[in-house]
């Protein structure tokens, strides 16, 4: 099996997916050079950016040209053009989290389902079971595995690390997508994996 074959990005569709990423109180951000960064707003201590893999300057090019411009491709040459969702810590101004959204037939959906349960996550953290404080983001450096921890060991009764899974918080129809999202990496990765 092929894998799925890249797309390039409009300016209309670029629009339509700004409007959405507004209504939910996003908005753009300066950052990671020449790609259209939107951020929401903060929620227990974190932020959410989405690198859109669109050109800033094409895409300010459109604005100026609007009714002529739904079919000029904003986005970045293939290779960059993916997106990125990433979860900041705005205590540390640390990136604790990141998933990319390859600009592949099914992108805007994917695209908002990953940052709908992004969204969820930071939303109702868990806390500590022992001490009760608000739980962290760890992610191991090696292959960026997240998950949910408390290391208030101090304070503990076993004077132990506490974690959890990182799906803990989730709803049953945001663990559904993410669950998705998994599988469906998991199966482009096979394919990348059997075309070397």
């Amino acid at each position: 099996m092929p894998a799925p074959e890249a797309i390039l990005c409009t300016y209309g569709e670029f629009n339509k997916d700004e409007l959405r990423f507004r209504r939910q109180r996003f908005r753009e951000v300066e950052g990671w050079g020449d790609e259209v960064v939107l951020q929401s707003p903060e929620v227990n201590n974190f932020v959410i950016k989405v690198r859109t893999g669109c050109d800033r300057k094409k895409v300010e090019e459109c604005r100026g040209l609007s009714l002529f411009s739904a079919d000029d491709v904003v986005s970045l040459p293939l290779g960059r053009d993916m997106a990125h969702v990433a979860i900041i810590d705005t205590l540390t101004g640390v990136e604790v989290y990141s998933r990319v959204v390859y600009r592949t037939r099914t992108f805007h959906r994917d695209l908002f389902k990953r940052v709908w349960v992004t969204w969820m996550k930071v939303l109702d953290p868990p806390f500590c079971p022992e001490c009760k404080t608000r739980m962290e983001i760890c992610k191991r450096r090696i292959n960026g595995q997240t998950w949910w921890g408390c290391r208030s060991d101090a304070m503990h009764h076993h004077k132990k690390a506490i974690w959890f899974k990182w799906d803990v918080m989730l709803t049953d129809k945001a663990l559904q997508f993410a669950r998705e999202m998994r599988d469906a990496r998991r199966a482009s990765e096979a394919v990348q994996h059997a075309e070397r």
